[in-house]
């Protein structure tokens, strides 16, 4: 039982980063944007072509050991994530304003929880009533593996944005899609690669109470 908080932080950072990148989709009437509005048209863009995708999928490694696992689907309303660190696992769904998660912890339920999930598991995807400030600046061009990006720095603050969330976001020069973001989380830095563009991603929320693994769609 003592594990818990452990595994909860890591949730909650893995949840972050997701705020983070459902915070930065649109822009809101009511978000006053600072510093430079045409890198923040640009970072929106780059934003509105990844959830023009089928689907897609990201990875990091966590602070402390482990690592997380998401997918996307359906335009960035669907997602599912799995977090692996030394002290037990983590999985959840998230759809349709719904929320499954399942925690691999002594002690804990081993069926899927349909209630009372953190609420920090759950990210703000309504970007429309975001309201609030976001201090943009571009960076300096740089390459990963070998592939030309631009990059954006941008601070979010207000209430949806869980305080104020520092992100660094490379968009590939060619495909003009996010590649890598960094966003500032307590303690650490979390980096999260993207890959697999246009993944035919399909998954079906487990039932409540059911101890069921759901099919896997392919090894990662």
């Amino acid at each position: 039982m003592r594990k818990w908080p452990r595994v909860r932080r890591a949730a909650s950072a893995a949840a972050l980063v997701v705020a983070a990148l459902a915070l930065a989709e649109t822009a809101s009437a009511d978000l006053t944007v600072k510093g430079d509005d045409a890198a923040w048209r640009e970072v929106q863009a780059a934003y509105a072509k990844l959830n023009a995708l089928s689907g897609y999928r990201m990875k990091s490694s966590m602070p402390g050991g482990g690592n997380m696992l998401v997918e996307v689907t359906s335009g960035g309303a669907a997602m599912h994530m799995l977090i692996h660190s030394s002290n037990g696992d983590i999985e959840s769904y998230l759809t349709g304003g719904q929320v499954r998660m399942k925690m691999n912890v002594p002690g804990s339920p081993q069926q899927w929880q349909c209630q009372n999930a953190p609420a920090s598991m759950v990210p703000q995807t309504d970007t429309a009533k975001f309201e609030g400030t976001v201090d943009v600046t571009r960076g300096q061009d740089t390459a990963i593996d070998g592939a030309p990006m631009h990059v954006y720095t941008y601070a979010l603050s207000g209430p949806a944005a869980l305080g104020t969330v520092k992100t660094t976001l490379f968009v590939d020069t060619v495909n003009g899609l996010p590649r890598r973001i960094i966003v500032a989380t307590p303690g650490a830095d979390q980096t999260m690669d993207y890959y697999d563009y246009n993944a035919p991603i399909k998954f079906t929320l487990p039932a409540c109470g059911s101890a069921r693994v759901p099919a896997r769609r392919r090894s990662y």
